[in-house]
């Protein structure tokens, strides 16, 4: 037990933990540079350092390194099913359940066939193989059934890591080679538990057996129609009220967690559930990037390489006396997975090279042919024999499995709707701002800048998964105590963002001390955000936008900021005008500005200012810059399309881009103007370079600045 645990003890299982750690990232970066899959490396440094090499080689110095202590190789084998448990998690995170959706009848085609054969041939082998190679020559039927489920079965780990290696996670033909890899290793679990039973007892419980398949097809039916919404939900809470640190990875761990739990319980494989879990948090959008970034670094980076590292470390090659029984088992296995999966391929539509591509991928075994195989050790029903061909077998195909795969796809091109998929994904990750699961911050104030603060804020998270928390903080009176912004007032203000269209609006006053206004938003926007939202300074003297706080909090904000300033000109903007230039906080002004126009029913265009000396101008036959104007004014287009709102596109020539910004919002064409602009951090109040902050200083109209910290750019 892990409480008996002594110091020499604790000390091994570091030291054997670092080992395997080192060894599995050392060998999977030779193997990536190789052009190879790193779980290929990752189970070779278990190889390597297990008995097979090391072992024979100088066993004082293993068995010095690695001493036979049971409590430390349970420690080992607890961080490594919870390397199984956090890679199937992040490999479910990392889905498409559009494309899993898309891939349900030629997986389960492909799983039927590229279980069903191997199978079949497994216990046909069984049965005909001497008596030498059983533990009790009466139980021929147990061992039959063993190698069965030992031939069937596919290694989901090993599957996805190849899979995640060669950025098929995605793809069609990689859900359909991991679908049909969870589907047979579920009907492997509940064969095996039955198998095991009959091991065990000489009889299986078929109640509890059909509790348990009615049992996990509950758990399936209601993670699909409850289980992603409750999901979705309690991330949305989290990402909202929670305040602690990487608060949003802990409840995705838990989460994860859970479902492995339910799973185990059922009698099947805890990564199962993980699996589950991590598509049940695919669709929701507050996954967001750097939260996957987190799990796949503790996943990959650390539990992933110990789990395959630790698959290999298990085998003892030498412990095999015939190479022949080695080479038909090996052979009938991999044969029969291939024609299987190969026939289930083309019954579901697929192409011969792509039903080539699903059988080999299918045919690594990996950790659950290990799994297996100490299952029928432990249960007496394989020998030391026959336990070592088992573990080569699966070892084997998840290291033949990697490079045949890349081979087999290189013949494969990608479908229209992958490339139409792919295409979309480009737009997307370029796409610098979406209202889908935005959590925004606006900062309460009692004037009209504020309150246009508040009303883009809200247009800006008009969707059902978005929020907005409306933050003040106020120097805490010492007589009353009563916040400067009366409670009334915030309760108009979101009011106000609700009618604009804000599913979900919180509003908060926060008491601080006199100095600690600033830090106390600063706190605040650490929780999260997507963007701050703003009103301008409206004490005289500042500015054209703000002075001293404003300035502080731009310089320590770490997400897009917002500052709007207002022109009264009524209750809704009518006509949005954003100058784009193609960089990225351009970019995100427009994506903004669409949102905003949507959301008010506002038409919205697009300026173009290409400049040109006076000279070229008199006569306007020259565009030299009309090329890349008409880029980046197609590119506002699609950023429309993708929000469905119509984007009028205009490209003027002019000396001074500045002065022609002003043309337009001064005529009375446009009441609201976007400006994207860099930071730029100066001593006081703020400053946007000269072309801002004279349209800022001229401009007749609404204005919102989008301001871009350096370290999003």
């Amino acid at each position: 037990m892990v409480n008996e645990l002594g110091e020499r003890q604790v000390l091994s299982f570091l030291v054997d933990l670092t080992l395997l750690l080192i060894a599995s990232r050392f060998l999977g970066e030779v193997m990536k540079r190789l052009g190879q899959a790193t779980v290929v490396g990752e189970l070779l440094a278990g190889v390597l350092l297990g008995p097979s090499l090391l072992g024979r080689v100088a066993p004082g110095l293993w068995h010095f390194i690695f001493p036979p202590s049971p409590a430390v190789h349970q420690l080992l084998q607890a961080i490594v099913w919870l390397g199984g448990i956090l890679l199937l998690l992040q490999v479910g995170l990392e889905g498409d359940l559009e494309v899993l959706g898309e891939v349900g009848r030629p997986a389960l085609v492909v799983s039927l066939c590229g279980s069903g054969v191997p199978f079949l041939s497994g216990l046909a082998l069984g049965w005909l193989l001497p008596d030498r190679y059983l533990v009790f020559s009466d139980k021929r039927l147990i061992f039959s059934l063993f190698l069965a489920v030992a031939l069937a079965i596919s290694a989901i780990p090993v599957i996805a890591k190849v899979l995640a290696d060669l950025n098929l996670i995605q793809r069609k033909l990689g859900m359909v080679i991991l679908g049909g890899g969870t589907i047979s290793d579920f009907l492997g679990w509940l064969v095996l538990s039955v198998v095991s039973g009959l091991a065990s007892h000489a009889s299986v419980d078929l109640k509890a057996l059909f509790l348990t398949i009615v049992a996990t097809a509950l758990f399936l039916m209601f993670c699909y129609f409850v289980g992603y919404r409750l999901v979705a939900r309690t991330l949305r809470w989290v990402s909202d009220r929670a305040t602690i640190e990487h608060s949003t990875l802990t409840t995705i761990l838990a989460i994860g967690l859970l479902c492995a739990v339910v799973t185990q319980a059922l009698g099947l494989h805890a990564v199962f559930g993980a699996f589950v879990g991590g598509l049940m948090m695919s669709a929701s959008p507050r996954v967001r990037k750097a939260d996957r970034a987190q799990l796949r670094a503790v996943a990959s980076g650390f539990l992933s390489p110990i789990f395959f590292a630790y698959s290999g470390f298990t085998t003892d090659l030498l412990a095999i006396h015939s190479v022949a029984i080695l080479a038909v088992i090996f052979g009938i296995a991999c044969l029969s997975k291939l024609v299987g999966c190969t026939v289930g391929g083309l019954a579901a539509g697929l192409k011969l090279r792509e039903s080539l591509a699903v059988a080999v991928g299918m045919n690594a075994l990996g950790g659950m042919g290990v799994i297996v195989a100490h299952v029928g050790l432990r249960l007496g029903v394989l020998t030391p024999e026959m336990y070592a061909v088992l573990i080569v077998l699966a070892l084997g195909t998840s290291l033949m499995s990697p490079p045949l795969l890349n081979w087999v796809l290189q013949g494969i091109e990608l479908l229209p709707e992958e490339i139409e998929r792919q295409e979309r994904e480009r737009f997307l990750s370029r796409l610098p701002f979406s209202n889908v699961g935005a959590k925004l911050l606006a900062l309460a104030g009692g004037g009209p800048n504020a309150e246009l603060a508040v009303k883009l804020a809200a247009a800006s998270s008009n969707h059902h998964e978005a929020s907005l928390t409306i933050f003040h903080a106020f120097e805490a009176n010492s007589t009353s105590g009563r916040p400067a912004l009366s409670e009334e007032r915030l309760a108009q203000l979101k009011l106000l963002a609700e009618t604009i269209g804000a599913p979900t609006v919180y509003s908060r006053s926060v008491p601080v001390s006199k100095d600690g206004l600033i830090d106390a938003v600063l706190q605040e926007s650490q929780r999260g955000y997507s963007a701050v939202f703003a009103g301008a300074s409206e004490i005289h003297g500042h500015g054209s936008l703000g002075g001293a706080m404003l300035r502080e909090l731009m310089n320590g904000v770490t997400v897009p900021m917002i500052i709007t300033r207002s022109v009264e000109t009524g209750e809704t903007v009518r006509r949005i005008l954003v100058p784009v230039t193609g960089t990225y906080y351009s970019r995100l002004a427009m994506t903004l500005a669409i949102l905003c126009a949507n959301a008010m029913k506002s038409h919205i265009t697009a300026l173009y200012v290409a400049e040109a000396p006076w000279y070229f101008l008199i006569g306007r036959s020259h565009r030299r810059d009309a090329q890349p104007g008409n880029a980046v004014l197609e590119e506002a287009k699609q950023l429309g399309a993708h929000f469905r709102t119509p984007v009028e596109t205009l490209l003027v020539e002019g000396k001074d881009p500045d002065s022609v910004i002003l043309r337009f919002v001064n005529n009375g064409d446009f009441d609201m103007l976007f400006l994207g602009a860099p930071h730029r951090s100066v001593e006081e109040g703020i400053y946007l370079g000269p072309k801002i902050e004279r349209i800022l200083s001229r401009a007749k109209c609404s204005v919102a600045v989008v301001v871009v910290p350096d370290r999003t750019e």
